[in-house]
């Protein structure tokens, strides 16, 4: 049973388990903007048990260790379990242990991610990252870390800002995303408020990632606006 010590603590990171434990079925966050649906196409049809890293971390190596390099820390802001999956059973478990008071992300990513190694990992602690070979859904009775890029995430404040570095022609983000179900704009709920993202008129042809798929995937939310 899970043992909660709530002072500082995000509570929808132990709810979201406790509820999806229970019931089974997709958790989201609200700062992800779906692309297409889970089940458009054959590759996608059967996402379930499955979680993502918080970040791309692909490493050029050429090696099969270092080339599908997906990094050392599993998001929980998108995820699939069915009810009574032993992930997430095992990170209600590990919750207490793992959880230190005004630690950002031990709560949430950082349960995550000691559930999935405890779950895959014979050693658990080693601090090597993620691979498909080392940490398929065989090894790791039956989740799956899915391609980052599947639930792509964009740092708010490196892929957003209102900066010529970081504004790219559609033809960029299409590239970008083409492979992806779903973009996390994270870091949202903490921007600076002089961080806005406008409408696509205000750019030209450059323009945020935000700003790309905001009126192609949610136009509704978008527009209801000025500053996004």
């Amino acid at each position: 049973m899970m043992k909660i010590n709530v002072a500082n603590l995000n509570h929808s990171d132990a709810i979201r388990m406790v509820v999806i434990n229970r019931f089974g079925g997709w958790y989201s966050d609200l700062d992800f903007v779906f692309l297409r649906s889970f089940h458009n196409d054959t590759k996608n049809s059967n996402l379930k048990n499955v979680v993502a890293s918080c970040d791309l971390s692909s490493d050029p190596g050429t090696d099969l260790k270092s080339k599908y390099n997906r990094g050392k820390l599993i998001a929980n802001g998108l995820f699939h379990n069915d009810a009574g999956h032993l992930f997430l059973e095992t990170a209600m478990n590990v919750f207490d242990e793992t959880f230190v008071n005004g630690i950002h992300l031990s709560s949430g990513p950082m349960v995550f991610t000691a559930a999935f190694k405890k779950l895959c990992d014979p050693e658990y602690g080693n601090n090597t990252p993620f691979v498909p070979v080392d940490y398929s859904r065989n090894h790791c009775s039956g989740i799956e870390l899915v391609e980052p890029w599947l639930f792509y995430p964009v740092d708010w404040f490196h892929s957003t800002i209102l900066n010529k570095n970081h504004m790219f022609e559609d033809s960029y983000w299409e590239e970008k995303f083409k492979n992806s179900v779903a973009v996390h704009f994270y870091g949202s709920l903490v921007r600076n408020d002089n961080d806005k993202v406008m409408r696509p008129k205000n750019y030209g042809k450059k323009k945020p990632a935000m700003a790309y798929i905001g009126p192609k995937a949610c136009p509704l939310s978008f527009f209801s606006t000025t500053p996004f």
